[in-house]
């Protein structure tokens, strides 16, 4: 990849640019300051438009969806990533010395390296506009726990069905 997609390229290298240069992609990744100014500008014009109108009640709802989704990208793409690192173990364990095997560990290589650089482009832009929000609103943006899975069982019947485990626990402290 030519130098130039970083261009100026004066100093250090930040993590996300060399391993942005480590991929053999010709098209320019974006800088990690473009992508932090991203996060923020995304924010702010979203707090400054639904600010002070009928939906300024919902633009904490609206705010961490968003925020909710650059970090949801970055878990889709990981996976991605990991899919391909896995598909990488399976050619290194099964490689038998030819050239289509290794053309595919070239591939799921790239594959891997090439997520690992978008899911970093994707948490600058994260945790730029989750900066962003607490800036504003002084509220902390943390990450979806998922669903919760309710129980029908009370916490009497829960216990009840460990009477082993205190029995065991009981005979410790004895």
């Amino acid at each position: 990849m030519p130098s130039s997609a970083f261009a100026p390229l004066t100093g250090a290298l930040t993590h996300f640019e060399a391993q942005a240069l480590t991929l053999d992609d010709p098209r320019p990744h974006p800088h990690e300051d473009a992508l932090i100014q991203l996060g923020h500008a995304v924010l702010t014009e979203t707090l400054d438009v639904f600010g002070e109108t009928a939906l300024e009640d919902f633009q904490a709802i609206i705010c961490e969806t968003l925020i909710g989704a650059f970090h949801s990208a970055a878990q889709r793409i990981e996976r991605d990533a990991d899919r391909a690192r896995d598909e990488l173990n399976r050619l290194s364990r099964d490689f038998d010395g030819s050239e289509i095997a290794d053309t595919e560990m070239q591939d799921a290589t790239r594959k891997a390296r090439a997520a690992d650089v978008a899911c970093l482009a994707l948490e600058f832009v994260r945790d730029a506009a989750a900066a962003s929000y607490t800036t504003a609103t002084g509220e902390v943006w943390s990450p979806w726990k998922g669903h919760v899975k309710a129980s029908r069982l009370t916490a009497a019947q829960i216990d009840a069905r460990r009477p082993a485990d205190r029995q065991g626990s009981q005979a410790r402290r004895d």
